[in-house]
Formats: structure tokens, sequence, C-alpha cells
């Protein structure tokens, strides 16, 4: 508080507010403005009082401003107390920082045809909605699942970990609902790493390298910095797809058996990814989009996204099923979730003898956890030692030599 304002405090005067704002104090003075975003006053100094009192009449009046202070000082702590706690329940279950979320205006700036892609998808239009499909926080459905839980608002809350991109102006700011699935939802938070991830040096005379001219351990080097700053590449599809399975198997129990949410949606990544939201414009500067990212070969990662996806299903579906407490729609869900995820290994393992070593491991991992509720302990090991598999597969495997997945791929004869 300026020395002014406690000076005018202390002899007297009353500080005072003008309209209804965030803080919820009373009128200002005639002439005050308050700053909204940061709970200020800018104002000329008041008019200097002209004493016309014995210092003993001073005594009381003194005193009680000196109260007033004092109660004014300790609801304002109570009240940026309640706003830092009502921000933390804002991002209660987030995987990111609202505050590293720099929005996706900003990803277009060198992404357009990408960004222009997503604004037909489903993510999208849960936040705008469309002549199609009405945006998701006000779908009856939402309204019944927010009523069974004592929610009020879609943008707020439990739908907010997965439906929603909520961002932050600064750090322990309150998060908004600014998009629904965005850029950042699936490439992670890009506030650390926006800026150096496409940066290709220079060379010897300064000029700037381009992404055809930039030498290996410069991209190597940028892309390691990139990733240490939470980007999700797909250069890594473990961590690609394991993203989307953290929403997908909807691993929350108060949600599905109270709310009435569905128990996972029938996802498969594969086929997923070759319809909406595949976006692979860059290594055309926009001119297609591309069956795969930059040179690589569709068929051959078709082939190791098939894989990586009934894995990481098996994987997050013992994740989700490792937090149940009791029989119901929410533990019974996964369990079929996993008991298909199994299935469609062993066919794999089957047309592809290669696949063998990894999916023994993964498939032993899951005959000796008891699948059910209250086994915390037992099914998180599980699901560590079939998320290792899955981490060493996406590290070492490129597709090329798994020719007898082909007839497992959708479509396929």
């Amino acid at each position: 508080m300026p020395k002014w304002q406690l000076w005018y405090l202390r002899h007297g005067g009353q500080r005072r507010y003008r309209g209804v704002c965030r803080s919820g104090h009373g009128q200002d003075r005639v002439g005050d403005v308050r700053d909204l975003r940061h709970g200020s006053i800018i104002s000329a100094r008041p008019r200097r009082l002209t004493p016309s009192i014995t210092p003993r009449e001073t005594v009381k009046p003194l005193l009680t401003s000196r109260i007033h202070a004092v109660t004014a000082v300790m609801g304002l702590c109570l009240l940026l107390t309640g706003a830092v706690m009502y921000a933390a329940q804002e991002t209660d279950g987030l995987r990111y920082d609202p505050a590293n979320i720099v929005g996706a205006e900003r990803c277009s700036e060198c992404h357009e045809p990408a960004v222009d892609q997503w604004e037909t998808t489903s993510h999208y239009k849960t936040f705008n909605g469309a002549d199609d499909v009405e945006a998701m926080h006000r779908r009856e459905a939402a309204a019944e699942t927010l009523d069974n839980l004592g929610e009020r608002s879609a943008k707020r809350g439990v739908c907010t970990n997965c439906h929603y991109t909520m961002q932050a102006e600064e750090a322990g700011g309150r998060p908004r609902a600014n998009y629904g699935v965005s850029c950042e939802s699936c490439h992670g938070a890009a506030a650390d790493w926006v800026e150096e991830h496409g940066v290709y040096g220079e060379d010897a005379s300064g000029a700037k390298r381009t992404r055809e001219t930039e030498p290996d351990d410069h991209r190597e080097a940028r892309l390691t910095t990139a990733e240490a700053g939470g980007m999700i590449r797909t250069d890594n599809p473990y961590a690609l797809i394991q993203n989307c399975f953290q929403c997908h198997t909807v691993p929350n129990e108060l949600l599905v058996n109270t709310g009435g949410h569905q128990a996972g949606s029938d996802f498969n990544i594969l086929e997923w990814l070759a319809k909406e939201v595949r976006h692979n414009y860059l290594y055309s500067d926009g001119a297609e989009n591309r069956a795969a990212p930059r040179d690589m070969d569709a068929v051959a990662r078709s082939r190791v996204l098939l894989v990586l996806g009934e894995i990481i299903d098996v994987e997050y579906g013992l994740r989700g099923l490792a937090s149940a407490t009791t029989d119901g729609p929410f533990a019974e869900g996964l369990m079929a979730r996993i008991a298909a995820g199994v299935e469609a290994l062993e066919a794999i393992r089957a047309a592809e003898p290669a696949m063998a070593a990894t999916l023994d491991t993964v498939l032993a991992a899951v005959a000796g956890a008891d699948l059910g509720p209250n086994n915390r302990p037992a099914l998180l090991a599980a699901a560590e030692t079939v998320g290792s598999a899955a981490r060493s597969f996406s590290e070492s495997e490129d597709g090329a030599g798994l020719g007898g997945l082909d007839a497992l791929m959708p479509g396929a004869p």
C-alpha cells in the first residue's frame, strides 16, 4: 500500500472503491480507477485534510481507523488465500501447468494448416461447437453428469482434466477454459519449448539455416532441449499415444460410478490418427496432409502404432483399475478393456513372430495380476512392466520388419 494511503487511513480517512470488481469491494472515491487485473487503485492523491481537531480528539478516530486497517488487511489475506486455494482446485488432475499454455493462436503462426485442420475436429468442437454438434458444456448429458456430481460448470472441475485446455495468464493465476482439446493437450504445454523447437541456427556467415540445411548435431540438441521443456514429439510414439489414453480410458471412479460418465471410449489409436486428428503438413510446407510425419514410411509407422496402441491400452487399463475401490461400472469397464486388449495382443503375437518376446512379457504381467478393485500395488506393478515393454518397443522398433501385422490393419481384407 502506498504511503499516502497509509497516511490517509491513519488520519481518519476511509478507503473506498467504485463499482463491483473481482475483489468484491464497494465504491471507489470519485475519480479513482481500479486496475481489475491486479486489484490496485490508480488515483490522484487525496486532498490534504485541514487539521480542525485537537490531538486528544484524534485518538478515538485514529484507533478506529487502525482497527479498520487491520481488519482490511486480514480480509485481504483471506481473500488472497481463498483465491490461491480456488486456483489449486481448478488445476487438480491437470497434467500440465495452465500458466505454461501459450494457446493455439501462437501455434498457428507457424503451423496454420495444422491449426486449420484442428478446427474441423471433435476436439475443437468440444469448446466451440458447430452446426452439427453442440459445445460440450451445452449438452444435456454433460448437465446430467454435473448434476450427479454436484458441480455446476463443465468449464471448471473434473471436466477440464480432459475436455478443455486450461490457461492462466500467470503462475498461480486462475485458469480458464480457453479451448477444447488443443495443440498443447497432445504436444505438451509449450511455454518452455515453443521458442527453441523451430530455431535451426546460423551458418558461419551468420545467415539463418533452414530445416533442410540444419546440421544433424544442432537438430539433435534442439529437439533434446524441446523435449526437456515438455514437448511431446511424433518421434516418440509412446509419449504421444500414452497421452491420449490418460483421458480415453476415463480413469476416474467417481466420475463413472456417481457421475454416470461412460467407462472409457471405444478408442483405436491407429484409426483415430488416420482420420480427423492427422495433421502432417510440416514437411510439405502445408501443401499435403501426409499419411505419416516427415519422411517416415507410412506403412511401417502404422505397424508400430498398431502394437503400441494395444499395449498402452492395456497399461492404462491397469493404471485405471488400480484406483478402483468398489465393484461397479468403473471397475467392470476397465476389466473388460484389459481383456479386449489381451485378446488383441494375442492376435498380434500370432500374426508376427518377431513380437513374441515383447508380448510375452506384457501378457505374463497381466496374467500375474489379480484384476479387480482394491488391488492397487499389484496392478500398478503390472502396469509398470507393461509400460516399460511399450517404451522399449517404441525406442527400438521402426516397423520395417513387422510385415506380418499388415493383415491386422484396419480395412485389411
